[in-house]
């Protein structure tokens, strides 16, 4: 049994890093044997006006903790987002800084704005690692249908005469080994107070 989120659960990746801890609301990292002082939050439903907006995005900011403290600023591709759940499945192919700073710390953020509208949104939460073997199909075949996309996008950009990378980044990138997936904790609407109707 594990603590994840305030409640006990059997396995999943985050039960082979934390233990329940004496004192309540806390966990023991199982690798470094340190207090992890974060609080475990409930989580929270996405509205729709949210997650809608989250996959218009080409991609979104992610932000986790590096092991110095300080933030870690990525981009990632959103895959599917699970509103009543408060579950967001982000593309993370190359298992470096962002996938250790999740193994040693959950605390994780996501952030997408729309330049023209001047709208955006923040959510925070808890994140981590899916095994490839462990996502649902139907996840895996969204990651495609997205790839595919770009890449039709990116062809219909330049036939238009913007020209843009002369390669194809999206057919060189390597297949996922794993997802990240954000279990939502709080959202911030990033609109200022004058702009909202």
């Amino acid at each position: 049994m594990i603590l994840s989120r305030g409640i006990l659960q059997p396995g999943s990746l985050r039960g082979r890093r934390l233990r329940l801890c004496r004192m309540p609301g806390f966990a023991q990292n199982a690798v470094s044997g340190k207090i992890c002082s974060r609080k475990f939050s409930p989580l929270m439903i996405i509205p729709e006006k949210v997650s809608s907006f989250l996959l218009a995005q080409s991609f979104v900011v992610a932000c986790s903790i590096d092991a110095d403290g300080y933030p870690h600023s990525s981009c990632k591709g959103v895959v599917d987002i699970v509103a009543p759940a408060g579950e967001i499945y982000l593309l993370d192919l190359y298992k470096k800084r962002t996938y250790g700073n999740i193994l040693r710390s959950g605390r994780f953020s996501v952030t997408a704005v729309e330049e023209h509208g001047f709208k955006g949104y923040c959510l925070k939460g808890e994140a981590e690692i899916i095994l490839k073997e462990r996502l649902p199909a139907e996840v895996l075949r969204l990651w495609e249908n997205r790839i595919t996309a770009r890449l039709a996008q990116r062809l219909i950009t330049n036939l238009g005469g913007r020209k843009g990378h002369p390669f194809h980044p999206e057919a060189l990138l390597p297949e996922p080994e794993y997802m990240i997936k954000l279990n939502v904790a709080s959202i911030m609407d990033l609109t200022p107070d004058v702009l909202k109707t």
